[in-house]
C-alpha cells in the first residue's frame, strides 16, 4: 500500500507541470520568509509588502523558469549540433533571465537591500537550474536508451 503511494508520487513528479508548480510554491515560501527575515528591520508594514512581492515575483519567475527551462532544453535538443551543450545553454539563458528579472523587480519595489535580498535566489536558483536541467538529461536519455 505505501510502495504504491510511493510510486504514483514518483510518477507524478515526472509531469513538468507539477514539478512547475512544486517549485514555484516552494520559492513563494522560502523567498517571502527569507524577504521578510532581512527586511524587518524597515518596519513590519515594510517588511510585508517587500515578502509578498519577493514571494510573489519568485514563484511566478520559478514557474516562469522552469517551463522556460523545459522549453530551451527541448529546442536546443532539436540541432544536432547545440545537443551536446543543450545543458549548459539552458543554464545560461534562464540564469540571465532570473537573476535581471529579480534585480529590476527589487529596484523598482524600491528595496534598500537588492544584492541581501537577492543572493540566496541566486545561489539556491543556480542550483535548483543546475538539479532542473539535470533531471531533464536524465530524462532524455533514459526516453533514447528505451528506444534503442
Amino acid at each position: 500500500m505505501a510502495a504504491n503511494a510511493v510510486s504514483r508520487i514518483l510518477r507524478l513528479l515526472h509531469s513538468p507541470r507539477v514539478r512547475q508548480y512544486l517549485s514555484a510554491l516552494a520559492a513563494l515560501l522560502a523567498y517571502g520568509g527569507w524577504t521578510l527575515w532581512v527586511s524587518w528591520p524597515e518596519g513590519l508594514a515594510g517588511a510585508l509588502r517587500l515578502a509578498a512581492i519577493h514571494g510573489s515575483y519568485a514563484a511566478l519567475l520559478t514557474l516562469m523558469s522552469a517551463t522556460l527551462m523545459e522549453l530551451s532544453f527541448r529546442w536546443f535538443s532539436r540541432s544536432a549540433r547545440l545537443r551536446p551543450h543543450r545543458r549548459g545553454l539552458s543554464f545560461g539563458f534562464c540564469n540571465l533571465f532570473a537573476f535581471s528579472v529579480a534585480a529590476t523587480i527589487n529596484l523598482m519595489a524600491g528595496n534598500p537591500s537588492i544584492a541581501l535580498t537577492i543572493w540566496p535566489g541566486m545561489l539556491i536558483g543556480t542550483v535548483f537550474t543546475a538539479s532542473y536541467l539535470h533531471l531533464l538529461a536524465l530524462e532524455a536519455s533514459k526516453v533514447v536508451n528505451s528506444s534503442h
